[in-house]
């Protein structure tokens, strides 16, 4: 499949995302690529955190994407609570496991799965999709 990139990143920039990650290095190098598609995007450091950006921000962000194993609050966790407060975000997973070590309740819906280290292409594929950018 081939992904016109700059249709993607023209759709993109009106997302509000969060991106919680608790490895510094793999939440800068992250970062570095994610700002080149996504205009307003702010970090959290672990599920805690990364709910309470949430919350603090009124709900509004359109796009979550979130590391599972963290300390203090897990990604799983986190993903629960913000579900519970609105169904509707977009959710991307990442695992440093090629299997998803922890269960995902089929109910919160999960956009996008992915494994550590993040195949970029399929996360932009896999964006186009969900918000139905044509490729």
């Amino acid at each position: 499949m081939d992904l016109d990139i700059d249709e993607l990143i023209k759709q993109t920039q009106k997302l509000k995302v969060l991106y919680v990650e608790d490895n510094k290095d793999a939440r800068e190098s992250t970062m570095g690529l994610l700002k080149n598609i996504f205009s307003d995007i702010n970090t959290a450091v672990d599920g805690r955190d990364g709910l309470d950006k949430f919350y603090e921000s009124g709900s509004s962000y359109n796009l979550v994407i979130s590391d599972i194993n963290m300390p203090n609050m897990n990604g799983i966790e986190m993903v629960t609570a913000i579900k519970k407060s609105r169904d509707d975000v977009k959710v991307c997973l990442i695992s440093a496991y090629d299997s998803f070590e922890y269960p995902v309740d089929q109910n919160l819906n999960i956009d996008i799965r992915l494994s550590k280290p993040i195949d970029f292409n399929d996360f932009f594929i896999s964006l186009a999709s969900i918000y139905s950018i044509n490729t």
